[in-house]
């Protein structure tokens, strides 16, 4: 499922780009844009920023969601239809893929996301590249991977290599391919290029240690060990069909493989033994989404046409539940071991099998007694599993299957089609109130927890966010000033600076207490004589002073987070502003 989840995540920052270059000139002093931004290695702007501008940053959006998600599908079934599957199997193979676990890497990211970045536009066009590579059309697939790549570098550079495999059947001609690509980077990074120039480039000490405070996703040797499971079903399906299934399907499992493996190797040794700038910038290990998509489409293959159908549907259903109830894929990782021990001799395959289901389904009782899921979540499942019943029954025609497919996913839109917290509801629908617009345009501003309306609304710089950390593996001179400002302003505790449990972008630096006294904002603003108001969080609006407040029920902001509203949370959130100007001696 792909509910709607408004401006979030990634989606902040590329909306924010496509404001400024809209002309919200304010935007170039923030610290995520002044020293330069991907923006500068992808089209994707060309076409975002005069949606924006035409419909404004809530309905550019919406729009630019619903195209993607368009396109993605579309893409989808034609490399669908390139692995000849038929037009009968086509909507469990689109729904089941939107059910199944899709995340990769720390879990952060997935395939066909729910929000705009070029990733889900990148992403399409790739599978139309290895769509038409497969049909022989090598130029045409070229062409269409070349998209990709001036889209999202690099979400395309493992699809690269996918592309060659495939269109270089030798494997001495692929090598050779790949060690022409080597010489084209060093040869781009010995004239100047960004980010090639980076190439064979150590990080400073000063640098490195920013970056691994706390450690960034883009080092793949930090990342928790629950990370593997989100690859085990897919990876043990794609390695099931390398081995046995015929033609295309067998060659694109297997160029994703090669894909998947050259370009994690890479970034391991890249980033873990190297320290190279400009691999540890292109983060091949992204190459994970094109693993972990193809991987399900194997896991469906094999259920619709493999031996042990039965067992691989039963991967199927807890791969469904996995992602559903939001966790990592343990369950899944050992549901995976029944249709491998059904393929044992016939003596002990049953019940070999089962003990591979009986282990994940009690991994899986584990997880929901742990979580103890309410009652939306139960309720998200049962219409996930409703239209996947739906699609998969084959005894009822198409246009039947289709019609009722059409009826429960009005109903899955109906209740979870819109996923947005209460910040990006009010952002989306309403506008900063007059006299904190005026402030936040005309003043130096940080404002806790704000970094949305700032950008979304105000058009006006932020002075610091956790997001706004995204460009310090692109920009040394960022990754300074970030740094600067952030141990700055840690004294005062907000939530940018304490720790929380699955929110690895903040802190920086070890976790402080919470201050409000006027020796410490003196002592902030003494070290920031740039910054002009320092607002901050506070419970209500008693109290002498300015108090800016917006009528949104929100719960804690911690570790550069908005964290769900409880029974007990206010009706609006309140933050107290003090003026650095009136603080500073004289």
């Amino acid at each position: 499922m792909r509910p709607y989840q408004g401006i979030y995540h990634d989606a902040v920052l590329y909306t924010a780009q496509a404001l400024r270059s809209g002309g919200a000139q304010a935007l170039e002093e923030d610290l995520a844009f002044h020293f330069g931004s991907q923006h500068n290695f992808s089209i994707f702007d060309l076409g975002y920023a005069p949606l924006v501008a035409a419909l404004g940053p809530s309905g550019g959006h919406l729009a630019a969601w619903l195209l993607g998600l368009a396109i993605w599908v579309a893409a989808l079934i034609a490399l669908l239809r390139t692995l000849r599957f038929g037009a009968v199997d086509l909507p469990v193979l689109v729904v089941g893929l939107f059910l199944m676990v899709p995340a990769y890497g720390n879990g952060a990211l997935h395939y066909a996301e729910g929000i705009v970045t070029p990733r889900i536009f990148s992403e399409a066009a790739a599978l139309l590249s290895l769509a038409l590579v497969l049909r022989g059309r090598a130029v045409a697939g070229g062409g269409a991977w070349l998209l990709s790549a001036a889209l999202h570098p690099i979400m395309a550079f493992a699809v690269g290599i996918a592309v060659l495999r495939l269109w270089v059947r030798g494997v001495y001609s692929f090598v050779l391919g790949l060690a022409g690509g080597a010489l084209g980077a060093v040869g781009l990074g010995l004239v100047g290029i960004a980010p090639f120039d980076g190439l064979g480039r150590r990080f400073d000490p000063e640098w490195a240690a920013i970056l691994h405070d706390p450690v960034d996703v883009v080092f793949p040797q930090y990342w928790p060990g629950v990370s593997i499971t989100l690859l085990t079903v897919p990876l043990v399906a794609l390695l099931v069909v390398a081995r046995g299934a015929p033609g295309r399907m067998r060659d694109l499992a297997r160029a994703c493989l090669w894909a998947a493996g050259l370009a994690v190797a890479l970034s391991v040794l890249g980033t873990a033994t190297l320290e190279d700038r400009m691999i540890t910038a292109l983060q091949p290990w992204r190459g994970l989404w094109l693993l972990v998509l193809v991987g399900n489409i194997a896991v469906l293959y094999l259920a619709l046409s493999g031996a042990a159908v039965g067992w691989w549907w039963f991967v199927i259903v807890i791969s469904v539940f996995d992602h559903l109830l939001d966790v990592a894929p343990i369950a899944s990782s050992l549901s995976v071991l029944a249709p491998l021990l059904a393929q044992l001799p016939a003596s002990t395959r049953n019940w070999m099998a089962a003990l591979g289901a009986v282990l994940g389904l009690l991994a899986l009782a584990g997880v929901v007694q742990a979580l103890r899921p309410e009652g939306d979540v139960w309720l998200r499942v049962a219409v996930g599993f409703a239209v996947l019943v739906v699609v998969s029954v084959k005894r009822v025609s198409l246009l039947a299957r289709m019609a009722a497919a059409a009826c429960a996913a009005v109903l899955a839109i109906a209740v979870f089609a819109d996923a947005r917290d209460p910040w990006r509801r009010w952002v989306d629908a309403e506008t900063l109130p007059p006299e904190i617009a005026e402030a936040v345009r005309d003043s130096t501003v940080y404002w806790e927890g704000a970094l949305l309306p700032m950008w979304i609304r105000a058009g006006a710089p932020q002075y610091f966010s956790c997001s706004q950390r995204n460009g310090n593996v692109f920009q040394r001179a960022q990754a300074i000033e970030f740094q600067r400002r952030a141990e700055a302003l840690r004294p005062l505790g907000t939530g940018d600076f304490q720790i929380a449990e699955n929110a690895n972008r903040c802190p920086v630096g070890p976790e402080t207490k919470r201050a409000r006294d006027a020796a410490t904002l003196r002592a902030v603003c003494d070290t920031l004589p740039e910054l002009d108001l320092i607002v901050l969080l506070t419970d209500d609006g008693a109290g002498q002073g300015r108090v800016w407040s917006l009528p949104i029920k929100t719960g804690p902001y911690v570790s550069g987070v908005w964290w769900p509203a409880s029974e007990n949370s206010a009706d609006s959130t309140y933050w107290r502003v003090h003026d650095c100007r009136d603080l500073r001696p004289e």
